[in-house]
């Protein structure tokens, strides 16, 4: 069942985000730290609480077994760009035994919705090269590649 955050989730909520930070740092320690729990608790604190952004968990009987998190923004009327409300995904977190379900694909569903019923225009999100499962996920849901970022390191 995908449904938004409480405070009662918060202790499996914290696991799940050592769980998204071991993904990252595995993938590449040039640009991921360790947090430490207090670093995870603040970030955690900004997803929840304010009123802009989303937190929605995937709970299987007593746990929380996933999230999805991002923020409703507006895009203003700058040079090129029209003005227009996104929904923006930041991050997903799946626990292990669950990543084969099809908890990932409700998940991203939920944030679709989310931002449909706040007003978002279009859902957008950030995608490290390293995560291929969920570039797969989301091409499944229609999402089409804008951009591209690339990077260059100076110290090698």
């Amino acid at each position: 069942m995908i449904r938004p955050y409480k405070k009662s989730d918060l202790e499996d909520c914290m696991t799940l985000w050592k769980i998204f930070d071991d993904t990252h740092l595995s993938q590449s320690a040039y640009y991921f730290k360790e947090p430490t729990q207090k670093e995870r608790e603040i970030r955690h604190g900004k997803y929840t609480g304010e009123s802009n952004k989303m937190f929605l968990v995937c709970q299987e009987k007593d746990r929380i077994v996933g999230f999805v998190l991002g923020e409703l923004r507006l895009i203003p009327d700058v040079a090129l760009l029209k003005r227009r409300y996104i929904m923006e995904i930041h991050g997903i977190a799946i626990l292990e035994s669950w990543r084969n379900s099809k908890t990932a694909g409700q998940l991203i569903q939920g944030a679709l919705d989310f931002g449909k019923e706040k007003g978002a225009q279009d859902v957008e999100g950030h995608l490290w090269s390293f995560n291929h499962r969920v570039e797969e996920l989301i091409n499944g849901f229609g999402f089409t590649l804008q951009s591209k970022k690339y990077g260059y390191r100076i110290d090698g």
